[in-house]
């Protein structure tokens, strides 16, 4: 009798994002995954026929680069299991723009018509990662307080620090008479 491979053999697909952590060692050797270093994100029960070559599909997380799909044989016994280790992206863009409070600007209404751009910076850093981008010293202007942020995957993050106008500033008037 000739036996049959089974069509509907079990076998799993395992997609683990890299921790915030592990992307700051920057430790991308792929030979030696550490568990502590990722997180499981998603879990595809899938089926197929025992012993056939099954090439899985990556997943798209924004912010995360996708490992190289691998091909494995599936396992009569249904305990194939594929892991798939995404590493964080390190070089995830964001902005700091930089805006002071105009001569006759309204303090609380934080817009165009009340500051002006003086400056961006256009920085990279970790998907996910909280920082406290610095804030800077302007003549004759108060820097607000520095925002713990998180650095959003899409590279969309935007911080915008409003800078008043000191209103404290000293000076002297001096009284000239010219001497007739």
């Amino acid at each position: 009798a000739n036996a049959t491979a089974n069509e509907d053999t079990a076998y799993t697909v395992k997609h683990w994002q890299q921790t915030i952590e592990a992307a700051k060692e920057n430790d991308k050797n792929d030979e030696n995954i550490d568990s502590d270093d990722y997180t499981l994100t998603d879990t595809d029960e899938l089926t197929g026929t025992t012993d056939e070559e099954v090439t899985p599909e990556t997943k798209e997380y924004i912010g995360f680069t996708a490992p190289e799909k691998k091909t494995e044989k599936i396992l009569g016994d249904g305990t194939l299991i594929v892991n798939y280790y995404y590493t964080r992206n390190t070089n995830t863009t964001y902005k700091v723009e930089h805006w002071l409070q105009n001569l006759e600007g309204d303090i609380d209404t934080k817009d165009e018509d009340n500051y002006t751009l003086k400056d961006t910076d256009e920085l990279e850093g970790i998907t996910g990662e909280r920082i406290t981008p610095e804030t800077k010293e302007y003549e004759g202007f108060t820097a607000p307080e520095a925002e713990e942020i998180e650095i959003l995957a899409d590279g969309s993050l935007v911080v915008k620090y409003y800078y008043t106008r000191n209103t404290n500033t000293p000076y002297i008037v001096k009284h000239w008479k010219e001497n007739l």
